[in-house]
């Protein structure tokens, strides 16, 4: 290449020009090329530096909606618990006055059914004491 210029001015010069204004041309691209890199990295940085603690966020806001799941669990079992020893303790009551109404239900029947058979017998004997002695 020392021999071409020392030469003079060649009919390659003007490609020679253009060739060296392509190189400059690549080189400021290269240069705004790496810029953008330099920047989009610096980003990724920022944003890696970011995402760190998010990790450990997500894993406390589970803890903490498991926590609140389990108590509202806990209060929904106990409230469930009382409304069932209510419940069994009206059911006792029912049962007791149920086991005391069947006799005192036969008493009144049997009563009942006496005093039917009483009168039946007493109409029974008017009737055949009023119509047996005609």
């Amino acid at each position: 290449m020392s021999d071409m210029q020392a030469s003079g001015p060649s009919p390659s010069a003007p490609a020679r020009s253009k060739v060296e204004l392509l190189y400059h041309e690549i080189l400021r691209e290269s240069h705004q090329l790496v810029g953008s890199m330099e920047l989009l990295m610096q980003r990724q940085q920022e944003i890696q530096q970011s995402l760190q603690p998010l990790p450990s966020a997500i894993r406390q806001a589970g803890l903490e909606a498991v926590s609140q799941a389990a108590d509202h669990a806990t209060r929904s079992m106990l409230e469930a618990g009382r409304t069932i020893a209510h419940v069994t303790g009206e059911l006792r009551v029912a049962g007791r006055a149920a086991k005391s109404a069947v006799p005192a239900a036969a008493w009144r029947t049997g009563l009942l059914c006496m005093a039917s058979a009483f009168c039946g017998s007493a109409l029974g004997t008017m009737l055949v004491m009023l119509f047996g002695h005609s």
